[in-house]
């Protein structure tokens, strides 16, 4: 973990729509901010509406050596989680920033 001092662990969500096209979990997880990941969902899966939070389709743990810091990695994180339905739009649901801390 080295100098890294805060964390934010993130459980993230995916708007509806068939994914055509998820980053890998091996090339999400070079990013040297990402701590942990996991996805609950893959490539051909139908997502549908939010219901509650047993819907999410993953988390990621990530790290900064600072407040600041913390935040563009969380930034750079969501940027990084590349999921795209049929149309080839993104499905990932950003949260607000205020919302990531």
């Amino acid at each position: 973990l080295g100098e890294d001092k805060y964390f934010s662990t993130q459980l993230f969500f995916y708007k509806p729509g068939r994914i055509s096209y998820q980053v890998s979990m091996e090339t999400f997880k070079k990013h040297p901010f990402i701590l942990d990941a996991g996805f609950n969902f893959e490539v051909g899966d139908l997502i549908g509406n939010i219901e509650n939070a047993s819907q999410r389709a993953g988390y990621m743990i990530v790290t900064g050596k600072s407040k600041n810091e913390l935040r563009r990695h969380l930034e750079m994180a969501f940027e990084a989680l590349e999921v795209l339905d049929e149309k080839g739009l993104s499905m990932v649901k950003v949260p607000h920033q205020t919302e990531m801390l």
